[in-house]
């Protein structure tokens, strides 16, 4: 199969995901003989650098094949063309979000902590790249599988649904949680339909930058 081949790039794509972090994490205790429990201790005093983490597993194969075939930025969304119906429609998600977090938790947005904290412009660059990773990023993930699992299916919906299905599967692997995983599937099934109606991938990277709690955990993490 060549480089060009929706199928291919759908497989490496996922798979990438999925068995990087057990990658690392496999380097890090085989390879360089660092105990399981002193490499999480270490993690956890260092949870900033998710990011970097992120944007390897999700943005490094979505980029290296949309850079090799020499595709078009716009047939993943980033155009201006349903620029303003993706936004508006977007924040209506958002605002929705926010509301039901509000009624349920007490927050506008819930979302965890980094145990340590250090000092600017340190911080400003990790939330920055973090920010960017866990935001537009991952959205632009979603989409690249969307569109090429749609080439696949010779269909753009079901290419749709089916990575909304998988998407939200892979996060119960890396959060360990199913609650998570059905509130990332609800999320996604309106920002991935808006998407699919708008054909403008703006409203959906906004959209998830502002209700992704790991992004507010960066926001955070800067103001300390």
């Amino acid at each position: 199969m060549a480089l060009g081949s929706p199928k291919l790039q759908v497989i490496f794509t996922w798979l990438w995901m999925i068995l990087f972090p057990l990658l690392a994490g496999g380097f890090t205790v085989c390879v360089l003989r660092i105990s399981v429990a002193t490499t999480l201790e270490w993690w956890r005093a260092h949870q900033y650098l998710q990011g970097y983490l992120e944007a390897i597993a999700a943005g490094l194969l979505p980029a290296f094949f949309v850079w090799i075939n020499k595709e078009r930025l716009s047939d993943y969304g980033l155009q201006r063309a349903g620029l303003a119906r993706s936004i508006l429609l977007s924040l209506l998600v958002v605002a929705a979000v926010c509301l039901k977090s509000f009624l349920t938790t007490g927050e506008w947005i819930g979302h965890s902590s980094f145990e340590t904290g250090i000092d600017f412009p340190w911080n400003l660059l990790h939330a920055a790249w973090g920010i960017f990773a866990n935001g537009p990023l991952e959205v632009f993930f979603f989409i690249f599988l969307t569109v090429k699992t749609g080439q696949l299916f010779k269909n753009s919906w079901i290419g749709f649904f089916v990575t909304l299905v998988v998407f939200a599967l892979v996060h119960i692997l890396t959060t360990q949680s199913v609650v998570n995983a059905l509130n990332v599937f609800g999320i996604f099934l309106f920002l991935g339909a808006i998407y699919q109606s708008t054909r403008n991938a703006a409203g959906a990277m906004l959209g998830w930058t502002l209700i992704n709690g790991m992004v507010w955990a960066y926001i955070e993490f800067v103001g300390r």
